[in-house]
């Protein structure tokens, strides 16, 4: 009994003499990805259809149309200088008179018109008692039914007779009328071949033409004003970021007219202060001659201007308008034809394929992008997280290499340029890039823990904007399925994990 009492006694000796620790569940440390982002930019997001398209070798081009009209022919005619005064008339069949027909202003020279305005004035003097009739008539002058003008003794006042409605010559004839006949025949008492009276004739207000045949020495049509011009939107700031090193303007021109025009104006190139002018002139520096309508259509001419366009294009122009654009017939246009309702149109075409030279500046993405991160994610971030980093790869098909920017913030209404809309920023460079080219790892990006509690929000957002380096030379960008800026990134921490 008492060995017993004395091993039970050196128990709680034992017992006392120990520390009892506290129980503590196992502590260790786990490396953590959170999947961030996975976005790939494709060159033919560039693609509107509109200012920029792809060719048929997918390699982009800027591309701009406009058109420009003639404005409206209101008069085409001519000032005859006749005044003519008591040429006798004989009783009976008259020798026919010939009447010069010339342009007092030597502009034109007609060989067939259909008159929309026009006056011949006439008075009978010295008329004999025993006249019955007397009746003047114009081979050359006829009607819309084909009846000659005549002109017949009513008394012994000015008169005008209306020309309007009337011809004049023979259509295609080719031969310029530079004298219209009149024919004379008296009736009455008189034996034939004695003076009965006397006739004048007056022709000096301007004949006016709705159609013309013939030969005009100077005519210049003024194009509309204005004559063309468009505004170009460049997508993502693109006009800021290249500079074209090539370019050219086609020019279809359509003329209704059946005469040859010498065609000249300028392509005038705005950007903010910058003004580029650049003459529409051929390889021998001199006016396009645009050739003429012919009975079953339009002469057509299409004109591609190359030389200086480069340097039209190069400032990336906000706006382009053909000025001064104007079209002249003269004396080399030979005899041909017009209709008052006749134009000259034209439709052009700037095309700018690219090959450009690139230059450090910032395109911005249109839309930021909304990041998900889970709920667990987020408690993880916030109440484990130990440090962490910013792991980014990156595939880039494209012959131009640079920086990428992701701008992150609470909401999508990111601007780079103003802080106060984004959290941070982070930077990452991109390789030059080739059309099989690989995923590349990236140097990590280390977040402080500030950085790395913005994901614990409900809203993360972020935006890219994307700096290419400076090029050597020139840079062709194809527009195909193989042609894109791929990114990927993960957050990469390091969490402590309690049971």
């Amino acid at each position: 009994m008492k060995y017993l009492m004395l091993s039970f006694l050196c128990v709680l000796l034992l017992i006392s003499a120990c520390e009892i620790k506290e129980f503590s569940l196992p502590v260790w440390d786990v490396d953590f990805r959170i999947p961030l982002i996975n976005e790939h930019y494709y060159v033919s997001d560039l693609v509107d259809s509109v200012h920029i398209v792809t060719d048929q070798n997918d390699i982009l081009q800027i591309i701009n149309t406009g058109e420009l009209s003639t404005e409206e022919i209101f008069s085409v005619g001519m000032t005859p200088d006749v005044d003519i005064s008591n040429v006798p008339i004989l009783m009976g069949d008259n020798p026919q008179v010939m009447i010069p027909l010339q342009d007092s202003d030597n502009k034109v020279q007609l060989s067939y018109g259909e008159l929309r305005a026009g006056q011949l004035r006439y008075r009978f003097s010295s008329v004999s008692a025993e006249v019955e009739a007397i009746v003047i008539s114009f081979p050359d002058i006829r009607d819309a039914t084909g009846d000659l003008l005549q002109l017949s003794y009513s008394g012994s006042e000015w008169e005008a007779a209306d020309l309007n409605g009337y011809r004049i010559g023979t259509e295609g004839s080719g031969e310029i009328l530079d004298s219209i006949r009149v024919t004379i025949f008296a009736a009455g008492a008189h034996p034939d071949g004695s003076q009965i009276a006397n006739i004048s004739l007056q022709m000096q207000n301007r004949l006016e033409f709705s159609y013309f045949e013939g030969h005009i020495s100077h005519m210049v049509l003024e194009a509309a004003d204005p004559a063309a011009s468009l505004d170009v939107a460049y997508p993502y700031g693109i006009d800021n970021a290249i500079t074209l090193s090539e370019a050219n303007i086609v020019i279809n021109l359509i003329n209704e007219l059946g005469f040859s025009c010498e065609f000249s104006g300028w392509f005038e190139a705005r950007r903010d202060d910058q003004v580029v002018r650049v003459q529409i002139l051929d390889e021998s520096g001199q006016n396009y001659i645009i050739p003429a309508a012919v009975a079953n259509g339009p002469g057509i001419k299409s004109i591609v201007i190359h030389e200086n366009i480069s340097d039209l294009m190069q400032i990336m122009p906000h706006h382009i308008e053909l000025v001064q654009a104007k079209f002249l017939i003269d004396d080399s246009s030979g005899i041909g034809f017009l209709n008052v309702n006749d134009e000259i149109t034209a439709d052009y075409i700037i095309e700018a394929p690219f090959r450009f030279g690139v230059h450090e500046y910032p395109i911005e993405m249109q839309n930021a992008i909304k990041i998900d991160i889970s709920e667990d994610n987020r408690e993880y971030i916030t109440k484990n997280l130990m440090d962490a980093g910013l792991e980014m790869q990156v595939k880039n098909t494209i012959p131009i290499g640079g920086q990428a920017f992701a701008y992150l913030g609470s909401t999508a209404d990111i601007d780079p340029s103003n802080p106060d809309t984004y959290a941070f920023v982070k930077s990452a460079a991109i390789p030059i890039g080739s059309h099989n080219a690989p995923w590349v790892q990236l140097p990590d990006i280390s977040l402080n823990r500030n950085q790395l509690l913005f994901f614990a929000d409900s809203e993360v957002y972020l935006k890219w904007v994307f700096s290419f380096m400076e090029s050597n030379g020139e840079v062709v960008i194809t527009a195909t399925t193989s042609d894109f800026i791929a990114l990927k990134g993960s957050i990469t921490a390091k969490i402590r994990v309690e049971e």
